[in-house]
Formats: structure tokens, C-alpha cells, sequence
């Protein structure tokens, strides 16, 4: 599995050029690359686990990148929540007053995240990717190809019964990530496997997993002591997210129910 440790390899590359990176080098893109990476660490961590499940590195070892992971998730939260307001909203009283929360938290959370990254948590990151790249030196490459095609199929299978439920297009959104990364690290592609409708039912998800986090995180702001003007626009806010939302479960829904269908 020479491909499988080249692409580990790279994946700490990049992991710790960015952990390393001063702190005004971070813009929100950053946080976005990093956590990228992670997941793709993460997908390998799902194949090990699987195929070859006594060479997983330990809790101790996974544990800082998970940290890092959830660190990065909630700066880069805020960030979208911020960009969407500025999106949608005019520049009133309201909308100044919740950036301004926002930028508040994000400031909180990005000392957070600085003092998480310190040279014992570089260290055990460097230990795991080490350790998951000899793990994945020892895998069979017919065991590995036997694996991806049976996940293929049965993450296609869901896709086509896909029902609407968060829970189920949150876990189909996860593991179509995971299928495009370990993809990418084993070189082994899957037939009847439709790539264009893939990318578009990825992208598709995203937004909306956007819309379901962002009208979340609205709602709870909305419970904690707001001015009126707060308020008014965390509620036009949510309104105009579900509209949204709406709109893409629509397009979700019928490209769902596209899969399997002979070609025109």
C-alpha cells in the first residue's frame, strides 16, 4: 500500500505546516484547510479500524487531533455565521450588535485554540500519523479493494432510499467525504459509481448541512438575554435559512431519487 502511506504522509505535511503556521498567518480559509486534513486523517483512522484494527493507535494518541478538530469546528462556525449575516442582512443596529457578538466569540475561541497548540500536542499528532502510516504498510491491497467496493455499494444504496431526516443526510454527507478521501489515498474507484452526481449531491449537502447548523445556532442565540434588535434579526435570520433550506431539500430529494436511473 505504497500510495496509502505517500498520501499519510502528505496529509501530515500539510497538517503540521499549518498547526505551525504564527497567528496572523490564520484566516478563516486556514481553518477550513486544517480541518480538511483532519478529516482526512480520520477517514484513514476508519479504514485501519477496520481492516486491521489491533495496529489503530490508542485514545491517547487520537485525542489531540480530535481536540484540535473541535477547536477549529467552532471558530470556523462563527466565521460562516458571520459572512451569511453580512450576506443577508443591511447594516442596521441589529445586525452590527450580533457581529459583533460573534466577532467576540471568535476571538475567545482563537486564544482557545492557541494555547491548544502547544509542542506536546504537535508531538503526539506527528506519533499518530507516524503510526498510521506503518498500519497502513502492513494492509493487504485485495482486502482493501474488496472493503471500498462493499462501502461503495452500501453508501449508494442509502443514497438511493435517501429519507429526509437530519440524522440520515448528516450521515450520508460524513461518509461520502470519507469515500472521496480514502479514494484519493488508496487509488481504488468503485463502478457503478456516478462522480458528477456524487460532487453535485455532496456539494447539495453541504449547504444544507450550512442551513441546519446556522438555524441551530440561531435559535439557541435567540433563548440566551438579547437587545429587541438582536433578536429581530437572529428571527429574520432563521427565516430566511429555512427558506433556503427548503429550496435545497427540494433539489436534494430529487437528485437523490436520480441514482440508479438509466441514463437518457
Amino acid at each position: 500500500m505504497k500510495k496509502a502511506v505517500a498520501y499519510m504522509e502528505q496529509r501530515k505535511e500539510k497538517l503540521m505546516a499549518i498547526l505551525q503556521l504564527p497567528p496572523p498567518e490564520f484566516e478563516p480559509e486556514t481553518f477550513h484547510l486544517l480541518r480538511v486534513e483532519i478529516k482526512k486523517i480520520r477517514a484513514v483512522m476508519v479504514l485501519v479500524g477496520k481492516l486491521n484494527p489491533n495496529c489503530l493507535p490508542s485514545k491517547k494518541y487520537r485525542h489531540p487531533l480530535r481536540q484540535v478538530f473541535k477547536s477549529a469546528g467552532v471558530i470556523r462556525e462563527k466565521q460562516i455565521e458571520s459572512a451569511f449575516i453580512q450576506s443577508v442582512l443591511p447594516e442596521d443596529d441589529g445586525a452590527t450588535l450580533l457581529l459583533l457578538q460573534l466577532e467576540e466569540t471568535e476571538t475567545a475561541q482563537k486564544a482557545e485554540f492557541r494555547q491548544l497548540i502547544n509542542d506536546n500536542v504537535l508531538h503526539r499528532i506527528g506519533q499518530l500519523a507516524h503510526k498510521l502510516s506503518a498500519c497502513l504498510a502492513q494492509l493487504d491491497k485485495k482486502r482493501v479493494k474488496e472493503w471500498m467496493q462493499r462501502k461503495s455499494h452500501k453508501l449508494l444504496q442509502k443514497i438511493k432510499h435517501l429519507q429526509e431526516k437530519a440524522a440520515d443526510w448528516h450521515e450520508v454527507r460524513k461518509q461520502l467525504k470519507v469515500h472521496n478521501y480514502l479514494t484519493a489515498c488508496t487509488g481504488f474507484t468503485t463502478a457503478p459509481w456516478q462522480p458528477e452526481k456524487i460532487a453535485e449531491l455532496q456539494e447539495l449537502l453541504g449547504k444544507w448541512h450550512d442551513c441546519h447548523a446556522m438555524i441551530k445556532s440561531f435559535q439557541q442565540q435567540t433563548k440566551a438575554k438579547q437587545t429587541p434588535f438582536v433578536k429581530e434579526a437572529l428571527h429574520r435570520l432563521i427565516r430566511h435559512l429555512t427558506s433556503q433550506q427548503q429550496t435545497i431539500v427540494q433539489q436534494i430529494t430529487t437528485l437523490a431519487a436520480s441514482f440508479g436511473a438509466e441514463p437518457q
